[in-house]
């Protein structure tokens, strides 16, 4: 209980035998009650205190509370996201997190570098909301600089033509999901888009406007939106009849340039995956089962990398953490909890 004098005593012994302090209350909480950056710096010098709040220890929004729907709407994410005539998307997963949480991650571990290079700790100050402003990609910046905003397209990516504004669509169904496949793009599109067409024509499929094209001054750029619909009917014909691995499969042979569209199943499927044990099993013995868990993403001949165990329980290591690394004795143990301390 940091709210006890007992409790914040006990918890600047542990910071005294630590590398990294992570924490996540509102911006000023733990300096109110004793615990900031200066207090942890007295019980140990080089301290790394990192610290993952909404939008960051300073600035107007700094006490602000936020849930992820709220993030991903703030980032300009969930703007571009979805179809022009419908209200905007956000994902069902809790992105502006895992965004967040990787560049906390990051965060954590340039700072340890810094201070095995300079022996300085310092205060990390993660931002969920700054996070998410590389998610958008070229959105904000695009917007700065010419003042245009992004547009919610869907499946389809807008392409300045000089007929004007196309939409060209960049994820197309197929018999059982959805393929990426780009007819947008520059000069390196084209072999593989002709490549594509060879194969439709052996499989019998139907390529009348396609077959029409003069490949050698093909450029998507100047498509008009009327030959970009001729071209998107045919070739959704053609994947319609496919499944998402026969086309990622023979685009992978062939090089057509086609990626399956992954979803939770297919992903677990994956035979890359597969081949690199990338899927874990995880016991959680408070379960009585093992959980399939994602696993490294770097293999290393010297040193394991990867999940070790379950994330721990509240309280899970208190009497090995009280004990053998701060060498209370048990009847100490008993007051403390007792007090409701620990």
């Amino acid at each position: 209980d940091l709210e006890t004098a007992d409790g914040r005593d006990l918890f600047l012994k542990l910071v005294a035998k630590t590398d990294v302090v992570l924490e996540s209350f509102t911006p000023g909480y733990l300096a109110g009650i004793g615990l900031g950056y200066d207090d942890l710096v007295e019980a140990k010098e080089d301290i790394i205190l990192v610290s993952l709040t909404p939008f960051g220890q300073t600035g107007p929004y700094a006490q602000y509370k936020a849930t992820d729907f709220i993030n991903v709407a703030m980032s300009g994410n969930m703007y571009t996201t979805g179809d022009a005539d419908r209200a905007p998307l956000a994902c069902q997963m809790p992105t502006t997190h895992y965004h967040a949480c990787a560049e906390t991650a990051n965060a954590t571990l340039s700072a340890l570098w810094f201070r095995e290079v300079h022996g300085e700790g310092q205060h990390v100050d993660v931002s969920i909301h700054n996070a998410m402003q590389t998610v958008p990609l070229s959105g904000p910046s695009n917007f700065i600089l010419s003042g245009n905003k992004s547009r919610r397209s869907g499946a389809r990516y807008p392409v300045n033509t000089p007929s004007g504004l196309t939409l060209q669509r960049e994820i197309w169904p197929c018999k059982d999901g959805f393929v990426s496949f780009g007819i947008r793009g520059g000069p390196a599109r084209i072999p593989p888009f002709q490549r594509l067409l060879q194969w439709m024509n052996e499989e019998g499929a139907r390529c009348d406007f396609l077959n029409s094209i003069d490949w050698p001054s093909y450029d998507n750029n100047k498509l008009t939106q009327e030959e970009v619909d001729k071209i998107v009917e045919e070739l959704t014909a053609f994947f319609m009849t496919k499944t998402s691995m026969e086309l990622y499969e023979a685009a992978i042979e062939k090089g057509y340039m086609i990626a399956a569209v992954y979803n939770a199943e297919s992903q677990l499927a994956d035979k890359q995956l597969q081949a690199r044990d990338f899927f874990v099993p995880v016991e959680h013995p408070e379960l009585k089962t093992s959980l399939t868990y994602p696993g490294s993403f770097v293999k290393s001949k010297d040193a394991f990398i990867g999940v070790r165990h379950r994330a721990p329980l509240i309280g899970e290591h208190n009497i090995e953490i009280f004990e053998g690394e701060l060498g209370l004795r048990r009847d100490q143990l008993v007051t403390l909890k007792e007090a409701g301390i620990i």
